[in-house]
């Protein structure tokens, strides 16, 4: 199995990409005007990643740096929602405790 590791170690990292996959694919059905050529390099992007993840091809010690690189993924992914609240006053939905909660817990593994 993956880097001889049982699969409570890394089997939830398969659901949570299945489940990204799944709300990427929703979010491109309902949104219109992205044409399927300014897709596709994503999808074969993220393909080639996860292929490369789970077969083994990436070394260990890059582990600890992709953990990391999902904090970073998340800091983006909220950036315009922080400047809509910006420019709203107000945080809506958006916590500071939260986002910190989910940053320490995205650098748990790595402890």
């Amino acid at each position: 199995i993956h880097v001889g590791a049982p699969f409570k170690n890394w089997g939830e990292a398969v659901f949570l990409n299945i489940q990204c996959a799944v709300q990427l694919l929703l979010t491109w059905y309902y949104t219109p005007g992205v044409s399927l050529i300014m897709r596709l390099p994503f999808v074969c992007l993220y393909m080639a990643f996860l292929a490369a993840v789970y077969t083994d091809s990436v070394p260990a010690d890059v582990y600890p740096v992709i953990s990391l690189s999902v904090a970073v993924l998340f800091t983006a992914a909220r950036a315009p929602q922080i400047l809509l609240n910006f420019k709203q006053g107000h945080t809506g939905q958006l916590s500071l405790v939260t986002y910190g909660l989910n940053v320490f817990g995205n650098m748990a593994p790595l402890a």
